[in-house]
């Protein structure tokens, strides 16, 4: 019953990052298509870069350059949370693997963004950095770790071959004594 609550907890967080990983897509497309605004230009340039660089970011095509970035970055991400989705779902560990093995470091960037962001971005608008961390403290990390839960659950279940060494003395000093599967092949 108890693997049953992980999973099902998994499951659900997972769910919520998904969606919340398409919104984010979304609106990176968003920004992409209306990159060449100069009103967009404007109130995103202005908020993120120092004000030495706002004269070359208008007149380079910079924005739409690092929000095509951002599409496809989260549009890559989007497979591995579908993966984790189904692994989870179906039991299969396999498909878990990716989305742990790449988000597991996601979590380290989140921080380090962090960081960079207090240290590079201008003026109040550091308070990006605010919600990275939450978004990195309260989503990636559950997600993360519930997800591992449930691939530590499914590694023990589908561990057949263990061999514990109590449950090997059990085996072999108690009323029943089971051939071991080498001895079954050499000598059958």
């Amino acid at each position: 019953m108890h693997t049953r609550s992980v999973t099902t907890a998994s499951t659900v967080i997972s769910s919520i990052f998904f969606t919340l990983q398409l919104v984010s897509l979304a609106c990176s497309c968003f920004l992409y298509f209306t990159s060449d605004t100069s009103s967009t230009q404007r109130e995103v340039i202005t908020r993120l870069y120092h004000k030495d660089l706002w004269r070359h970011l208008r007149r380079s095509n910079s924005l739409s350059t690092h929000s095509l970035i951002a599409v496809g970055v989260q549009a890559g991400l989007v497979p591995l949370t579908v993966c984790l989705l189904v692994g989870i779902t179906k039991k299969r560990r396999f498909l878990m693997l990716p989305w742990l093995t790449v988000w597991g470091l996601g979590l380290v960037a989140g921080i380090v963004g962090a960081v960079l962001c207090v240290i590079k971005i201008p003026g109040m608008y550091k308070l990006t950095a605010v919600f990275l961390v939450v978004m990195t403290v309260f989503l990636v990390l559950p997600t993360w770790f519930t997800s591992l839960h449930v691939f530590s659950d499914l590694t023990d279940k589908s561990d057949m071959f263990r061999y514990d060494i109590d449950s090997r003395a059990e085996e072999f000093c108690g009323g029943e004594r089971k051939q071991d599967l080498l001895f079954r092949y050499l000598y059958a």
